[in-house]
């Protein structure tokens, strides 16, 4: 199903309140050399605060729409490009092309955080599968995917030929895959919320290795596929999907149980005190699983509602 109500104020994935409130002055207080460009005080767009970075720069964007195709540079300088809030710094490709793209045949690291991702297009550009990010270095760089919302995608969420941590984010609505492993890939993918995708997570042929832990994935078609590597995943709660694995089989601590989400319809994935997903209680020794932490009591059932008849055939 497809949503058009935003993600509600008030809550973040898991660390992305303190990192809002602290990144502009952390990053301010980084070292001599390296600079901070700010959008849009600086500058009028992200990319042309792009296009100025120079290694170990820090493009720091504050709230606000920006309908942006934005693509660095080749070879991509290593910078941090960091939003001041993943629910209202927002990067709207318009139905067109990527929303960031990351291409170079050098080493290159990097950050991308906070940030609403949204809008991509079909098909190819510049011979690279459209999608929310892109990030091709063969498999010579080390870039981070942190604390984002990627939503409302036809085709991938995340492509990725690299070495990349992807954490913390919630992928909604991504028609095809959330998260697309291809040829000389070594993703870590954790801590992650896959609400209501065609794939959670697909592994292609060429990865060299993969993790994958933590992560919910919920209310979609794939849960988490392979064509590649032979892997275990670990602590990983796959629910209502049509086919949880394919191509690959369950780790021993993956489980599959309601998250207990505190209002999935009204898109606030935090979780109920009672949840599973905080670890609480249990044998499997997982932790958190997930992007978001407690948010919420026990609700109130209506006697009339479709959630008080389920409740009557699990007694």
């Amino acid at each position: 199903m497809t949503r058009t109500s935003p993600v509600p104020q008030g809550y973040l994935p898991r660390a992305a309140v303190l990192i809002a409130c602290l990144s502009l002055a952390i990053i301010l207080v980084a070292r001599a050399d390296a600079a901070t460009l700010l959008v849009p005080d600086q500058y009028a767009t992200i990319q042309e605060a792009v296009d100025r970075c120079a290694d170990g720069d820090t493009v720091f964007v504050r709230s606000g729409l920006y309908a942006e195709n934005v693509v660095l540079p080749e070879p991509a300088p290593s910078i941090a490009l960091i939003g001041e809030n993943p629910q209202s710094t927002i990067i709207d490709a318009g139905g067109e092309g990527k929303c960031i793209r990351i291409r170079n045949l050098s080493q290159s690291t990097g950050s991308v955080e906070n940030f609403t991702l949204q809008n991509s297009g079909i098909g190819y550009t510049g011979s690279i599968i459209n999608c929310a990010i892109a990030i091709s270095t063969d498999g010579t760089g080390s870039w981070t995917v942190r604390n984002n919302i990627l939503r409302d995608h036809p085709q991938h969420g995340i492509l990725t030929t690299d070495v990349t941590t992807i954490a913390e984010n919630l992928f909604l609505d991504i028609a095809f895959r959330a998260i697309f492993a291809s040829s000389h890939a070594s993703p870590t993918i954790v801590g992650n919320d896959f609400i209501d995708c065609g794939y959670g997570i697909y592994v292609h042929a060429g990865v060299d290795q993969v993790t994958i832990a933590n992560n919910i994935i919920a209310f979609g078609d794939t849960g988490i596929g392979t064509q590649g590597p032979l892997f275990t995943p670990e602590c990983n709660n796959l629910w209502e999907l049509k086919v949880a694995y394919d191509g690959c089989g369950a780790g021993e601590s993956d489980f599959s149980a309601d998250p207990h989400f505190c209002d999935a319809d009204g898109e606030d994935f935090r979780l109920r005190f009672d949840s599973p997903c905080l670890g609480q209680g249990g044998d499997l020794g997982c932790g958190l699983v997930g992007a978001f932490t407690e948010g919420c009591g026990a609700i109130a059932v209506d006697e009339t509602s479709w959630g008080r008849i389920k409740l009557l055939f699990r007694r």
